[in-house]
């Protein structure tokens, strides 16, 4: 009878395989080299990030021209507008 449970018997477990010691020098290798490329990625990546701190830098500094060229420009207009008034009060006077 195939249906019998008494019929049914589990092989006996396998004990755990060890690795040799190729398959673990193996995998120390995959490692080192995982870990070279990582390297060679954050070096990369520290690059790219320098160049866009000189990028920022330099955008600062262009920045920063900019605004002292248009304070010294709006400081020139204020002043000659002030001139221009006082022409005009002067002549205003002379005309009174």
């Amino acid at each position: 009878m195939s249906d019998d449970p008494t019929n049914h018997v589990d092989s006996p477990a396998m004990p755990p395989t060890q690795p040799t010691i190729e398959t673990i020098l193996d995998r120390i290798n995959e490692v080192r080299q995982g870990q070279e490329e990582f390297r060679t990625q954050l070096k990369e990546i520290d690059s790219k990030l320098t160049e866009l701190r000189d990028g920022q830098e330099k955008i600062k500094s262009e920045l920063w021209a900019i605004r002292t060229g248009f304070s010294r420009s709006y400081g020139d207009l204020l002043i000659g507008q002030e001139m221009h008034e006082r022409r005009i009060s002067d002549l205003e006077k002379k005309v009174s």
